[in-house]
C-alpha cells in the first residue's frame, strides 16, 4: 500500500471570514486550545494503537490545516507536534506543512516552526489590495501581507507557498494581473490561485465578475505563472518542478490519509481498517462530528471512532471520486489502476472526447484546456454515464489495486 498522509485540523481563527465555509471559528484565548490538545491526544492515542493506520515506513506527509494553525500558542503547538512524532510512525523526510495567516507570523514564529520540524508553510494572502481584503473580511492589510512575504523570502529555511483569490467583487482582469505581479516579486515556488466561491449566507449578496471575466482571469493566472516557471499541476495550483504539495496530491490521486481534529476528514484503505469492521474493497470515509463539543466528547471513544466516524465506500463512489479529483490534475487519471474495468472508463469518456473536453494520452485520461474550464458540467455528464455501469462490474476485485 502507498504511504498514507496525516491531516490535523486546528479550528481557531482571529476572525471568521465572510466567505469561509470551513469548520472554524474566531477564538484566540488559550483555554479552548488546551481543550483541543487534550482531545487530540485522546484521538492520537486511539489511532496510534492500531499499527495498520500507518504501516511502515509510516505517514510521509503531515498537514496542519484550519482554521489558522499558526494561531496556536507556541507551547501548545510544540506539544501537539511532539505528540504526533512520539505516537505515530512518520517516514524519514516526510513533508510537514502548516497553514499560516500573515497576522500570526514574525521572525520568532518562523524560527519556532523550523525548530519543530515544519518544512513547508502555506500562507493565506488572498489579496494585496485593502479594498478586497476588507470585502473578504481578512484581518491582515496590504502592508501585513508585504511584510510577511518579505520576511519569509528572507528568513524561512524551508519550502513555502501562498494563496491568492480571483473573481473578487468588482475585480477586473487588469487588477488580477497586478495581484499576480505583486506575488511573483517575492519569487515563490508555489502559488494556489483559487476562484472565490460564494457559499455562505454572509457572501451570497456579493457581486462577482461575469463568467467571461472569470475565464479571462483563469487564463491570466495560467499564462503569467507559467511564464514565471510555475507550471499548473492542478486546476488551481502552480509550482516549480519538485515544489508541488505532496500532501494535496494524496487527495487528488485518491490515496489514503487519516484525519484528526474537529472538521477533519479522511480516506482509509481497507488495510488501514481494523478487522472488526466491515473493511470492503474500497475502504472508508472518515468524518469527524460537526461541532467542537461533539468531537471533544467523541475523541478516543472506541464506539465513536470506529462505529460512527467511518462509512464504507462502494465501487461507484470510488469511481466518481476518482474522476472528480483526478481530472483536476494535469497528469490526469491513471487508467491502469482499473485493470479490466478501464474499458468501462473508455466508454464513458467517448462523448467528452468528441466535445474536446477529455483527451487520452497513453494510459492516462485528462481534461483538456477547454475541459478544465467546464469541469463541473463534464463531471455531471460522466456521473450519469457511471450510473449505466452494472454495480457488479464496479465492485470487481480487479478494480483499483491501491484499494
Amino acid at each position: 500500500m502507498l504511504a498514507p498522509g496525516l491531516y490535523v485540523h486546528v479550528p481557531f481563527c482571529v476572525h471568521k471570514c465572510g466567505y469561509c465555509d470551513f469548520n472554524s471559528w474566531a477564538e484566540e484565548s488559550r483555554e479552548p486550545q488546551e481543550r483541543w490538545l487534550r482531545a487530540l491526544e485522546r484521538q492520537v492515542n486511539f489511532w496510534s494503537k492500531r499499527p495498520e493506520t500507518a504501516p511502515a515506513p509510516g505517514f510521509d506527509t503531515v498537514f496542519w490545516g484550519g482554521g489558522t494553525p499558526s494561531l496556536l500558542q507556541p507551547d501548545i503547538l510544540e506539544r501537539a507536534h511532539a505528540l504526533l512524532r512520539d505516537q505515530f510512525l512518520v517516514a524519514p523526510g516526510a513533508e510537514w506543512t502548516l497553514e499560516c495567516n500573515p497576522e500570526t507570523l514574525d521572525s520568532s514564529r518562523l524560527q519556532h516552526l523550523h525548530d519543530l520540524g515544519v518544512n513547508r508553510i502555506s500562507i493565506g494572502i488572498q489579496s494585496f489590495e485593502d479594498i478586497y481584503l476588507d470585502r473578504l473580511e481578512r484581518r491582515a492589510r496590504r502592508a501585513d501581507n508585504l511584510r510577511v512575504l518579505e520576511l519569509v523570502a528572507k528568513e524561512w529555511k524551508g519550502r513555502w507557498s501562498l494563496d491568492l483569490m480571483f473573481g473578487l467583487p468588482e475585480q477586473s482582469p487588469a487588477r488580477w494581473d497586478a495581484e499576480l505581479t505583486q506575488a511573483l516579486a517575492f519569487q515563490p515556488s508555489h502559488i494556489s490561485a483559487y476562484q472565490l466561491t460564494l457559499t455562505t449566507a454572509r457572501s451570497k449578496n456579493w457581486k462577482q465578475p461575469d463568467t467571461d471575466t472569470l475565464l479571462a482571469m483563469f487564463d491570466i493566472a495560467e499564462n503569467r505563472l507559467g511564464h514565471a516557471g510555475l507550471a499548473k499541476y492542478e486546476v488551481s495550483n502552480f509550482a516549480k518542478p519538485g515544489e508541488e504539495s505532496r500532501h494535496n496530491f494524496k487527495y487528488w490521486r485518491l490515496e489514503p490519509f487519516l484525519g484528526l481534529g474537529p472538521g477533519a476528514s479522511g480516506l482509509l484503505a481497507p488495510s488501514q481498517i481494523p478487522d472488526s469492521l466491515n473493511r470492503g474493497r474500497f475502504g472508508a470515509h472518515q468524518k469527524q462530528p460537526d461541532t467542537f463539543e461533539k468531537w471533544e466528547n467523541a475523541a478516543g471513544q472506541e464506539l465513536a471512532e470506529l462505529g460512527t466516524l467511518l462509512s464504507s465506500r462502494s465501487g461507484r463512489e470510488h469511481l466518481e471520486e476518482f474522476l472528480m479529483m483526478g481530472l483536476r490534475l494535469r497528469e490526469g487519471l491513471d487508467l491502469s489502476r482499473f485493470g479490466d474495468r478501464a474499458q468501462d472508463l473508455g466508454v464513458i469518456f467517448e462523448r467528452e472526447q468528441v466535445f474536446g473536453n477529455i483527451e487520452i494520452v497513453g494510459s492516462r485520461a485528462r481534461a483538456t484546456h477547454q475541459g478544465e474550464r467546464v469541469l463541473d458540467s463534464v463531471l455531471q455528464r460522466l456521473f450519469t454515464e457511471i450510473e449505466k455501469i452494472p454495480p457488479t462490474n464496479l465492485d470487481s476485485a480487479s478494480f483499483d489495486p491501491i484499494f
